[in-house]
């Protein structure tokens, strides 16, 4: 069975292969007569050198040689446009969105390893999503947080005293920073702990998290080819075929995505039992109730108040 759906999958990326090169070399585009690099790769274009994780050198060397609009080429010589201009980038990222969708695929590999987040989705769908999340940011709420990033400053405070001791020593600075950093994401955001800076033990949905984009910059050839492959495999189907691609890196990407999803599920789950304890067990979680994922959780589920003044949750909500 995985031998049949890998074959399929081969065949598909050879139809859109096949369909890319007749694309680049068959019929003209207007990009033609924009000035842009050479493409120092039929398969791959310019896509290596600018997807690195220092490829923001090249991305100023491009704007000083060819100005704010070029032309790059992808894989399989497809044209790509390169835009730097502020107010060119204003109409496209802001004023006209909806007339410049991200992908006009079925999917992408954002959207296959993340769902239909808020990174992910367009049009009404992301619209409602930011709505949602607007009042999350407010100052106001904000402000009601800071006790808890104060009390993980003082974690963070006495776990490096221990460490460094009365005759000093050496730390890794930068990682603290970053412990503490998806530390305060986590509480404040999912009402969810990743270290208790007691010992050095990772968390698996943390370390997933952290390594999510470095791991996705390994393997940019295999995502750029999930838009093409969307039209033929759903994404369930995508995961599952990636899961045994030959490349390990594209393997542990498919890993990371998984764990994520699971250890989210089992978060919003954890979140939703509490809701429908009631407020008390909301305030004996982390983050107190206050963290963006229980008032989004709680935002879901309509309240109402029955005759003696208590919150309780509509019935049609209860087992959603």
């Amino acid at each position: 069975m995985a031998g049949t759906l890998f074959l399929g999958a081969i065949a598909a990326v050879v139809i859109a292969t096949l369909w890319y090169i007749f694309q680049a070399y068959l019929t003209s585009s207007p990009l033609d007569n924009l000035p842009g690099p050479p493409s120092p790769s039929f398969l791959l274009g310019n896509v290596i050198e600018v997807t690195d994780r220092n490829s923001w050198k090249r991305w100023k060397e491009l704007v000083e040689a060819y100005g704010p609009v070029s032309r790059l080429h992808g894989m399989f010589g497809t044209r790509l446009l390169h835009i730097s201009d502020p107010k060119a980038m204003y109409r496209v990222l802001i004023k006209d969105v909806e007339l410049f969708p991200k992908q006009n695929a079925p999917s992408d590999e954002m959207h296959m390893l993340l769902g239909p987040g808020l990174l992910t989705t367009e049009g009404t769908q992301n619209r409602k999503q930011r709505k949602l999340m607007n009042p999350v940011f407010s100052v106001a709420h904000l402000r009601n947080m800071t006790h808890i990033f104060y009390g993980i400053a003082h974690k963070l405070q006495k776990a490096m005293d221990s460490r460094v001791g009365k005759d000093g020593g050496v730390m890794d600075v930068n990682g603290w920073m970053a412990r503490t950093t998806l530390e305060m994401l986590g509480q404040a955001g999912l009402g969810y702990s990743f270290d208790n800076f007691l010992d050095d033990s990772t968390d698996s949905y943390g370390e997933s998290l952290k390594m999510f984009f470095p791991v996705l910059s390994t393997i940019t050839p295999v995502a750029l080819s999930i838009p093409s492959l969307s039209y033929v495999f759903p994404d369930w189907l995508l995961k599952r075929l990636l899961g045994i691609f030959p490349q390990a890196e594209v393997r542990r990407m498919i890993a990371i995505s998984n764990t994520m999803e699971r250890r989210s599920l089992e978060i919003i789950s954890e979140k939703k039992r509490a809701l429908l304890k009631g407020d008390d067990a909301l305030v004996h979680q982390i983050g107190e109730g206050k963290d963006i994922m229980s008032l989004l959780r709680e935002s879901s589920f309509p309240r109402r108040r029955d005759v003696s003044g208590r919150r309780l949750l509509i019935a049609t909500n209860a087992h959603s």
